[in-house]
């Protein structure tokens, strides 16, 4: 097999592996699913975080979780049967209570689009010092509905590098967006497109 070819299968391979995790950590609460993202080299994480744009979680239900799970840990090669269970059920009660409030919101709930931490973000791999050099140029509003993806430590640790000002105002937006629930005010769609251009902005960073 001559190296070109090679190196396509592997990269195939690398391509449906991210796909697989991608899947999963989709589906996965946003703290389990960063804490997972952590233990994939950097640029194998971005790979997944940028293949999870293509999921539409909505189609997701929990007759496809087992079958997604398995997948998963078949293409990572972990046999670990505790783990198996563990993410099996982590996944079928996130996919549930995200088919309950799907429910909730078709009978007349609240036309808001959630950024308090609904999914994963790329961006929690990065040390802090990168994610606060990424945003600080940008708007209060943007910062504070990236900064909501993060982990409760990192997002600490980040608003502790931007400049005095600029933190107090995201994070009093950030808390306007928890507690009124505001999420029109800035779009999941803004935040992807945001996180895909700091991931970009960040490996250059780490290389």
């Amino acid at each position: 097999m001559s190296d070109r070819k090679s190196k396509a299968n592997k990269n195939v391979g690398k391509q449906e592996g991210a796909r697989k995790a991608a899947l999963l950590l989709s589906i996965l609460d946003p703290e389990v699913a960063n804490s997972l993202l952590k233990r994939f080299d950097l640029n194998v994480a971005v790979e997944i975080a940028r293949e999870a744009k293509r999921v539409d979680v909505s189609q997701i239900t929990e007759s496809d979780v087992e079958a997604i799970v398995e997948e998963f840990l078949e293409s990572f090669g972990v046999y670990d049967p505790d783990m198996a269970e563990a993410l099996l059920g982590e996944a079928k009660r996130t996919v549930s209570e995200r088919q309950t409030r799907d429910a909730e919101r078709l009978e007349g709930g609240p036309p808001f689009a959630d950024i308090d931490g609904s999914s994963f973000s790329a961006l929690s791999i990065f040390e802090p010092e990168t994610v606060a050099r990424a945003i600080q140029s940008e708007r209060p509003t943007t910062i504070a509905a990236v900064l909501l993806r993060l982990e409760p430590e990192q997002r600490d640790e980040t608003l502790e590098l931007l400049p005095e000002e600029l933190a107090t105002t995201a994070r009093e937006v950030g808390n306007f967006f928890i507690s009124e629930r505001q999420g029109a005010l800035t779009s999941n769609a803004t935040v992807k497109r945001l996180e895909d251009a700091l991931c970009d902005r960040a490996l250059e960073d780490e290389q």
